[in-house]
């Protein structure tokens, strides 16, 4: 399916916020964007780097209208110690606004009643507290390797999450506990685990990257963005 994408820029409460934008070509009037299914890319502590970028232009192959929003204002770390640091420079209500602004810009291009949500790492903490707080528009949750706290009668989206047997940041007992308050609160929920995957392994750019375990996570979020 051709593509095309654009970056562009988000009005929040917190400033200006920039944005990356892939859909199929001809899915909006007004440039990429509009129709087909919605979903919202929320990064790594890395920022929005190129992998992210390409997680969006990889949805829009597939059908879909994608948009990151940049977190970090174009920063971007490449090691744990830089991503730790830059992430406590973003103050959570700055970064709040950012992703609602992202939810609101996208509803508007596609003229949908709610968005998917695709979360990595703290991206994914970011896509459980959206649709916790404004259930009404999240109608999916895809968890990359991002375990997460919630009231999760709250939510209403289907969720599924990808989690290796190796994360030592999210160890798999603490992931099967969220998964079982999930399914306790009555979710749609499921957990798909990865033998021998570490975190981050669905970051080409990372190297902890796995593959094999990225192409079947990767198949098994479009599948079920697409349900």
């Amino acid at each position: 399916m051709d593509t095309e994408t654009t970056d562009l820029t988000l009005d929040t409460p917190a400033g200006a916020a920039a944005a990356h934008l892939a859909a199929p070509v001809g899915a909006g009037s007004a440039g990429p964007g509009g129709g087909g299914p919605a979903v919202l890319v929320l990064h790594a502590w890395w920022g929005l780097n190129d992998d992210f970028r390409r997680w969006c232009d990889d949805l829009a192959a597939a059908g879909f209208t994608a948009l990151a929003p940049d977190l970090f204002g174009g920063r971007v770390a490449t090691t744990v110690d830089e991503a730790d640091a830059l992430r406590r420079t973003v103050p959570h209500d700055t970064a709040r606004a950012i992703v609602e602004a992202a939810r609101d810009e996208l509803l508007a291009r596609t003229g949908r009643d709610a968005v998917a949500v695709v979360g990595a790492s703290l991206g994914a903490g970011w896509a459980v507290e959206l649709a916790e707080a404004d259930p009404a528009h999240v109608d999916a949750v895809v968890l990359y390797y991002g375990a997460a706290e919630a009231e999760w009668s709250r939510l209403r989206a289907r969720v599924l999450h990808h989690f290796g047997d190796r994360d030592e940041m999210d160890p798999l007992e603490y992931v099967e506990q969220m998964q079982q308050a999930m399914v306790d609160a009555g979710l749609d929920a499921t957990l798909e685990v990865y033998p021998g995957a570490e975190h981050w392994f669905a970051e080409p750019g990372r190297p902890e990257h796995h593959p094999e375990h990225a192409a079947t996570a990767w198949a098994r979020t479009v599948a079920f963005l697409g349900g």
